[in-house]
Parts: C-alpha cells; sequence; structure tokens
C-alpha cells in the first residue's frame, strides 16, 4: 500500500470539534493515495465545505464518484466539487528482482477495488486535526449507512467514459506525477 492505490470517496476527521475560529469542524475530503510505499507515498484530494455552516454530522448525506479511464470527480449531495486526472497520480511496482521501476499508463487506478466501509478511529491525521487530538468523550460513536450503491456506465462499460455529470465549478487538483 498504496502502491495499489486507494480512492477515498470521503474522509473526514473531528466532525463538530472545535476550531481556531471559533467554529466546528466540518470538511468533508475526497482523496487519492498512490505511488511509491509507504511511507513515502503520496497522496492527493480536495476538502468540501457544504453552503451555509451546515455540517455533515447532522444528517445523511450523499457522497459518489464518478471514475472512468483517467479521472475520478468527487460529489456530495450532488455537488461535483473536485476532479483528478491520471496525469497527477503514478504508481512504483517492484520486479521479482527488487527492482522498483514507474508503472506505466493509469496505474493504480486502472483496476479493480475492494469496496470498505471504515469507521476509523486514531491515527496522525486525527491527532493532528484542530490540536485536539481524539476526544476520549464523545465515544461511543455510531456509523449509519442507508445504502451503497455502484452502477457502471452503459455507454463505455471497459473506460466508463460517456456518462459524466462535470461542473465547471469543480477544483481540478493537480497531484503528483512522481
Amino acid at each position: 500500500w498504496p502502491r495499489s492505490g486507494e480512492i477515498d470517496i470521503i474522509e473526514s476527521v473531528n466532525l463538530k470539534a472545535g476550531t481556531a475560529d471559533g467554529g466546528s469542524e466540518a470538511h468533508v475530503y475526497g482523496t487519492l493515495h498512490y505511488g511509491k510505499e509507504w511511507p513515502d507515498n503520496s497522496q492527493s484530494g480536495q476538502a468540501y465545505l457544504l453552503p451555509n455552516d451546515v455540517n455533515p454530522a447532522d444528517d445523511f448525506h450523499t457522497y459518489a464518484i464518478e471514475w472512468q479511464e483517467g479521472e475520478i470527480r468527487w460529489y456530495m449531495d450532488d455537488v461535483h466539487y473536485a476532479t483528478q486526472r491520471s496525469s497527477g497520480w503514478f504508481s512504483e511496482l517492484k520486479s521479482d528482482s527488487g527492482e522498483v521501476k514507474s508503472n506505466p499508463g493509469h496505474a493504480p487506478f486502472d483496476q479493480r477495488f475492494h469496496l470498505i466501509l471504515n469507521l476509523a478511529v486514531g491515527g496522525a491525521w486525527a491527532s493532528n486535526v484542530n490540536e485536539k487530538g481524539i476526544d476520549h468523550q464523545v465515544f461511543p460513536q455510531r456509523f449509519s449507512i442507508d445504502y451503497v450503491r455502484a452502477y457502471q456506465c452503459s455507454k463505455d462499460p471497459e473506460t466508463g467514459k460517456g456518462c459524466a455529470s462535470v461542473s465547471q465549478h469543480a477544483k481540478v487538483v493537480t497531484g503528483k506525477d512522481s
């Protein structure tokens, strides 16, 4: 990991924790993890805030990606907020002899993936957001998921192209090319 890639449809950390400006944490993130073997791996993504200071922890929301050959787009409640393209990600391969080389093409986001629903607690990210760390007073917590759906573009199932819902206002994330 993450030479094999990781697509985070949604990440959030310390939602509702206090922020330095007196507000509360409300960011969600669409993130890719790729490149070299941990701990020298790369990640890139985009944060998103709901309008009108709405906190994602207060209600159900819809999170989605559209994944086609060479491009991944993130959505929250049908708002397209970020796009990453294959020019901004890479993967390394290790041969049987131990030689490491760059993986050609759109790797690692050119293969089948597992879908994992994860409520992670701990780690460096949670410990660093808002300089608050993990608030043990908020436990127990509940991770409620209404449904999960996966669709395949019928116009071009091989590449996923032709079914995009693209907004000109979405942030294009440049990523890292090596």
